[in-house]
């Protein structure tokens, strides 16, 4: 291998991708003469996942390289080593550890992040050049910024009459396509643009002109077709004026009222066809009549045809587009309205939605230099690793450059010269629509150099995670299918960085199952479910069956499918016939039937409306179990809502309690009270957290929360759910990097060049089009048709959404280790559809053997055998039941009058931190003169600090409510960090331990505050959700030795 700065690997599916990453990010970080390598090194991937699997391969490898006597698998990752860097085998082994202990007390510096994370690093760096407003927050979730974006909008109307006027035309267009009023969810889906980097510099300019604009240049389009409309009938007039002059008929001419000159009479008389006709274009002297005609033409009405083709050709084209643009107006000007609301919404929240990073940052740093942007970094790297290139975006890779560059182009002190390390796989890019940019990837794989140096390219050949026949079906299916793209770039890719080796692992399975148009008439009618349609969601089943026969067990299957309607329908159909399922659906906190008694009971505490009654109701019939719901409902429908909660809950105002507690206290007191929790349930803590979350950010109280919860309720899910012996349903999509011993991938039968929901932008002279730079225009098959260059513009955008859709496949069959199966079934159109495709293959294929059954075709690769061992089921431990004290009677409070300083705020803070010093210390009774001694030793302190600190420690040790808490025969964590799902960390003063029981305890120093009682409720969630039964939570507050207790 050529020694050059940068190598690209093209790393198709199961090649080893993060072993080569984790081997290569070891060379050099053991290559360098440092201890503190890893300073220098920076490594990119893009999601939160890949991030700490490579992060965790590196570790294990370094700990293994370390280690006295080398195991088998790390001995290539050594010899690697050892051959780019001359250590001997002593001194790799010395050097790993060395290198270890020093990364492992320099943690932080460890820069294996995700994209999003560095960039985050850089807006701070430069946040005050950006003028982004101080303390600004990140949207992460930029669908929640643009829903609320939209109902502010949709809340304007009949304020603003240019808005209402346009939001009403949108409806009505809507209905004339025979598509719902409700413009909401349209919007939404419209204003995804919004946060996508690939609108991002067209949408800038939209977000300055107003409605005005917008309907001014809707008017002059409207003119202008008009105009185009009138020019293409007075030219049709003129000549079947000419025609019936000479008394001529229709049926005198070639192919009569379909002909060009019945073409020509239709224009004439308004009767629109927006086609073009080809007749008319082709027409001339030779062909306007038959052969058999009783007439002969003049000069001068085959003149008038000849000038009159070329009008009509450039006036249609005209026409076509116009009448696109004119169709585009009214969404486009919403969304320009959308996107001034969200700046509003921005601007008022001070946020930063994650979808701008790149964009600003490459407006701040293009022109700076690198040692500049190193400098206020605060860092300098040498070493850049880019996981995912496939996917990365144009300015993402922009703004990465100016350091890279300046790393590969220049030298360090000890002479050594930066690097560059890509890795892709173009078959796996699949998130274009997310700014991804497959075709930066192809270019760097067929260019020569980079930054003015050579480039090496290594491919990794071999498949380490498939058996040898699904890897031999992959390579013979997708060369193939590759076939069918007709870019010449897109087709190389396919014919060039397909094929991969296997590794050995002979046997594997495939079966491909073409299902028969009339596949559920075969089917028992009483196993038919009407909200389940489609045959690929029956057939699923068999193929469960089918795996199951051949010894496979329900959590080594996964099932995908190409969207989420089908994951929902097969996922029903699954858990109707007895199966258990884990889907995105399942995993949803909504899906509990917990929250949404809780939510309709906090719904009708909000508004006491007949609807929300009869929800609450129904919902508190199910969870409890009433046997004739419909009486239970029509015995309290006729109260009011005091009578009903006294009835149900011995509560008469629910209200009144909200007004006394929080909104977190409350909603946890409502829990109790409801005793929905009396056994543990995941959905519903992951539901507290969230009310605890927004009730600590949000001062908008239970009709805020009502609304927010709206906007999350189909998103919010758990970050991990139970999979033992539960069948996975998902998305390919979220499948990506992933791996089963057995994939059934439904529903093969979408088209892959449908170009029905895209649209794209075209730059137009402003002077031609009221100042307007960029439209949109939708994607159809009359583009072709169009001037240029929207033709090209068109071809581009079918050609990208066949690769897209060839990807997502592509990733989908590869994820299978063992076994694949496959079906699909003929749509009402095939043409171009991956029913076509697969249809076509398996009669061509040499490969497959096929077998008739009654109701479908089976083709079939390899051997029916499992050939791994399945592993042991790990039964999860549930918890029997969920112990929490909201009371205020519960509560025991304990009063001491207080003698400390508490003389102000940064006073009572700098208190704060020294008294937990010393109580961090205390954990036994045993402990206490140990401290007292580390106390009067102290040189900072004064003598009446000590006699004071010293005070309080003997006091909350000798405390009656708080001695059995300081017994040896307790395990104590003292200030032990918890890690939530989202990364964020908390930590507890004292968690006493007694078997599976803890009681969580928190130092206070200042005055009481119910946001103290929820901080350490929060911690019980976190302890709850590891399966700890929470016996007891005490707040202490030091100042006044003041015990309360719950």
């Amino acid at each position: 291998m050529t020694h050059q700065p940068t190598t690209i690997y093209s790393a198709s599916a199961g090649s080893g991708k993060t072993y080569t990453l984790a081997r290569d990010f070891l060379t050099k970080l053991l290559s360098q003469k440092t201890n503190r390598g890893y300073r220098y090194i920076l490594a990119v991937t893009f999601t939160n996942k890949a991030v700490a699997e490579m992060k965790t391969r590196i570790l294990e490898y370094l700990k293994e390289l370390g280690q006295a006597e080398w195991s088998d698998k790390i001995v290539p990752i050594a010899q690697h080593v050892q051959s780019q860097s001359g250590l001997s085998e002593q001194q790799l082994k010395d050097k790993s550890h060395r290198v270890l202990q020093y990364l492992l007390h320099d943690y932080a510096a460890f820069d294996v992040v995700t994209i999003d994370t560095f960039n985050h690093r850089l807006l701070r760096t430069f946040s005050k050049d950006m003028k982004l407003p101080d303390g600004f927050q990140v949207a992460l979730d930029t669908d929640e910024l643009i829903e609320k974006a939209v109902n502010q909008v949709i809340d304007r109307a009949g304020n603003d009459k240019q808005l209402t006027d346009i939001l009403v035309e949108y409806a009505l267009e809507k209905i004339d396509n025979d598509r719902s009023w409700n413009i909401a969810i349209d919007l939404q889906k419209m204003a995804k643009r919004i946060g996508s980097e690939n609108n991002y510099r067209y949408l800038k300019d939209l977000k300055n002109k107003d409605i005005s604009e917008f309907v001014r240049f809707r008017e002059s389009v409207k003119k202008k077709i008009h105009s185009l409309r009138q020019s293409i009938t007075d030219g049709a007039i003129e000549i079947d004026s000419q025609r019936l002059k000479m008394g001529w008929t229709i049926n005198d001419f070639s192919y009569k009222s379909t002909g060009a000159i019945g073409q020509i009479q239709k224009l004439s008389d308004g009767n629109w066809d927006l086609k073009l006709s080809s007749r008319l274009l082709n027409a001339n002297e030779g062909n306007l009549l038959p052969k058999s005609t009783r007439i002969e033409l003049t000069d001068s009405f085959i003149k008038l045809i000849d000038d009159y083709i070329p009008v009509y050709k450039s006036s249609m084209q005209q026409l076509f587009l116009l009448n696109n643009i004119y169709n585009s107006l009214v969404p486009l000007s919403l969304l320009g309205v959308i996107a001034r609301e969200v700046e509003k919404i921005k601007d008022k929240e001070r946020l930063l939605p994650i979808y701008e990073f790149n964009t600003l940052l490459r407006e701040q740093i293009k022109d700076e230099p690198a040692p500049f942007i190193y400098e206020r970094l605060g860092e300098k790297y040498r070493h850049y690793f880019i996981d995912e290139f496939q996917d990365t975006s144009v300015m993402q890779w922009q703004n990465m450059q100016p350091l890279i560059a300046h790393a590969v182009q220049s030298m360090s002190v000890d002479e050594q010269g930066g690097t560059l390390m890509l890795v892709g796989d173009a078959k796996q890019a699949i998130y274009r629509w997310r700014g991804g940019d497959v075709n930066q990837f192809l270019q760097l794989m067929s260019s020569q150099e980079l930054f003015f140096s050579g480039v090496n390219k290594e491919p990794l050949e071999f498949n380490w995670r498939s058996y040898d026949e699904i890897v031999n079906f992959n390579n013979d299916f997708f060369t193939f299918l590759g076939n069918k793209l007709q870019s010449p770039v897109y087709n190389e890719l396919y014919r060039n960085y397909l094929t991969q080796k296997t590794s050995n692992k002979p046997g594997g399975y495939v079966q491909i199952d073409i299902l028969k148009d009339d596949y559920l008439d075969y089917l028992d009618p009483e196993k038919l479910i009407p909200e389940v349609s489609k045959a690929s969601s029956y057939h699923v089943l068999e193929q469960i069956k089918h795996a199951r026969t051949a010894g496979y067990l329900n959590d080594e299957i996964c099932i995908l499918v190409r969207n989420n309607s089908l994951a929902s329908e097969i996922a029903r159909f699954l858990e109707l016939n007895g199966e258990r399922v884990v889907s995105a659906e399942s995993m949803l906190v909504s899906h509990s039937p917990k929250v949404a008694y809780l939510v309709a009971l906090l719904n009708y505490i909000a508004s006491d409306q007949p609807e929300l009654k009869y929800n609450f109701l129904l919902e508190h019939s199910l969870n409890s179990g009433t046997e004739n719901r419909h009486d239970f409902i029509n015995s309290l429908m006729n109260k009011s809502q005091e009578l009903i909660f006294q009835e149900l809950f011995d509560q008469p105002s629910l209200r009144d309690e909200l007004s006394r507690r929080s909104l977190y206290s409350f909603v946890q007191w409502l829990v109790e009270c409801t005793a929905i929790m009396q056994k543990q349930d995941a959905r519903l803590s992951q539901f507290l957290e969230m009310v605890f979350e927004f009730s600590s950010q949000n001062q908008t109280g239970l009709t805020g929360l009502l609304q927010h919860w709206t906007t999350i309720e189909n998103k919010l899910s758990l970050s991990g759910s139970d999979t033992t012996g539960a069948i996975q349903v998902m998305t390919i999509h979220k499948s990506k990097g992933l791996e089963f011993p057995v994939v059934i991938v439904a529903g093969c039968d979408t088209k892959y060049n449908d170009l029905k929901r895209t649209s794209e932008w075209l730059r137009v002279d402003p002077n031609d089009f009221e100042g307007f730079e960029y439209l949109l225009l939708s994607m159809k098959e009359e583009c072709k048709q169009y001037p240029d260059p929207v033709p090209k513009l068109y071809e581009r955008s079918l050609e990208q959404e066949k690769l897209d859709n060839i990807n997502v496949w592509y990733v989908a069959f590869t994820r299978s280790v063992e076994r694949l199966y496959i079906n699909t079934q003929k749509p009402y159109s095939k043409k171009d559809t991956m029913f076509e495709f697969l249809e076509q293959y398996v009669n061509d294929s040499m490969l497959l053997s096929s077998k008739e059954f009654e109701n479908f075709t089976s083709y079939a690769l390899g051997q029916d055998e499992k050939l791994s061992a399945s592993h042991a089921l790990d039964m999860p431990m549930y918890l029997d039941q969920f112990h929490s004290n909201s009371n205020h009677s519960g509560i025991q409070i304990s009063t001491r009058k207080g003698q400390l300083w508490s003389t102000g705020k940064d006073i009572s803070i700098q208190r704060g931190n020294l008294i937990h010093h010393y109580l961090e210390k205390l954990i036994t009774q045993e402990d206490l003169s140990n401290v007292k001694e580390l106390i009067h030793q102290s040189t900072t302190l004064s003598k009446d600090e000590k006699l004071e600190l010293s005070s309080t420690c003997e006091k909350l040790i000798a405390h009656d409510e708080m001695k059995d808490y300081f017994n040896n025969k307790f395990k104590v964590l003292i200030e032990r960090p918890i890690i939530d799902k989202n990364g964020f960390k908390f930590i507890p003063d004292r968690v006493v331990i007694y078997k599976d029981e803890v009681t969580i305890i928190d130092y206070k120093t200042g005055k009481p505050d119910i946001s103290h009682k929820e901080q350490v409720d929060h911690y019980g969630i976190l302890y709850d959700n590891m399966g700890y039964l929470v016996s007891s939570k005490v707040l202490v507050y030091l100042d006044t030795m003041t015990i309360i207790k719950w």
